[in-house]
């Protein structure tokens, strides 16, 4: 997020973290793909929907967490836009750790994506 917030001087980064998830730990791979699927969400509000707010929520679910990425940026038409490699590769991720991957957009009202991981 710091990184973020200097690349990015014209928009407002919130992190969001429930307290009951500070200890929580994964393997070096689910890591390394839940942050490259925050990373890569985090670059496209930046990159394409001249987002001025974007807001990363970590919760705790009754099965799992939940990783929540929202902008209010342009948005985009789910039905219409080609989903670039951005897109899959956020897809490929969350199915390469067993989680289930939500993108919600309209134009003109942002973009939510969501990441659930569910408890072994």
């Amino acid at each position: 997020i710091d990184k973020a917030n200097l690349a990015a001087a014209h928009i407002s980064f919130v992190f969001n973290l429930e307290n009951a998830l500070k200890d929580q730990t994964f393997t070096s791979v689910v890591g390394m793909n839940i942050y490259r699927i925050i990373q890569e969400a985090v670059n496209n509000a930046i990159k394409y929907a001249h987002a001025k707010t974007i807001e990363v929520r970590i919760s705790e679910e009754e099965n799992g967490m939940k990783i929540s990425i929202l902008d209010d940026g342009d948005g985009f038409d789910l039905d219409a836009v080609e989903f670039g490699n951005g897109l899959n590769n956020l897809k490929k991720r969350a199915h390469d750790i067993q989680a289930s991957l939500k993108i919600d957009s309209k134009l003109g009202s942002g973009t939510h994506i969501e990441l659930n991981m569910f408890n072994a």
